[in-house]
């Protein structure tokens, strides 16, 4: 899922992307999900985040639900690189030299 809000006039769309210009004022696109389904999907995560900090960090909102919000884009930037860095491994793999070494293996 591509998370990118490009409010249109304020900043133009890269070549090939997703975001079109629909020249309506102050009109957001989230790629592949509507207006409705992106505020639903803030709420929800926001409301996750103030039940995980009123149950466990017991902080001010302000400050946990900020600090879990830093913390979850971390995670996420952490587990894009380390798919990135997983599909490269895999790629270079060649099963027919790995598959009978493991079968021997399993086989001891």
């Amino acid at each position: 899922m591509i998370l990118a809000i490009e409010l249109a006039g304020c900043v133009p769309a890269p070549a090939g992307s997703p975001i079109s210009h629909d020249g309506r004022l102050a009109s957001a696109k989230l790629a592949g999900m509507s207006m409705f389904d992106a505020l639903s999907l803030l709420i929800v995560v926001a409301a996750g985040f103030s039940f995980v900090n009123h149950r466990f960090l017991r902080l001010p909102t302000t400050i946990g639900v900020t600090l879990l919000v830093l913390a979850g884009s971390h995670t996420i930037q952490t587990m894009t690189y380390v798919v990135a860095v997983f599909s490269i491994v895999v790629q270079g793999l060649s099963f027919k030299r790995l598959l009978p070494r493991v079968a021997s293996a399993l086989a001891a």
